[in-house]
């Protein structure tokens, strides 16, 4: 699958929370609404919309997905530990 002609438009804007609303749009595809912090000082808009970009949400439309049941359970194992050392409990 290619996705192309990807258009974006900033439809909200929230100073104080320093984000922004986005909506994607792409020939075939649903529009797609994505929350997305306000670029930096110096940080190109275009460059920050593009790391946002839907692009693998709209290729799993194309997936087959698996059936879950509800109240399955498991364990996770991560590969690399998460240091929580320097994390905030506020």
């Amino acid at each position: 699958m290619t996705i192309e002609n990807i258009t974006f438009e900033i439809t909200a804007v929230n100073e104080s929370l320093r984000c922004m609303d986005v909506v994607f749009r792409a020939t075939g595809q649903p529009d797609v609404l994505v929350g997305a912090r306000m670029p930096f000082e110096g940080e190109d808009l275009n460059t920050l919309v593009a790391s946002v970009a839907p692009i693998g949400y709209w290729e799993d439309l194309a997936k087959q997905v698996v059936p879950v049941s509800v109240g399955t359970t498991g364990a996770v194992t991560l590969n690399t530990p998460i240091n929580t050392d320097n994390v905030s409990t506020m």
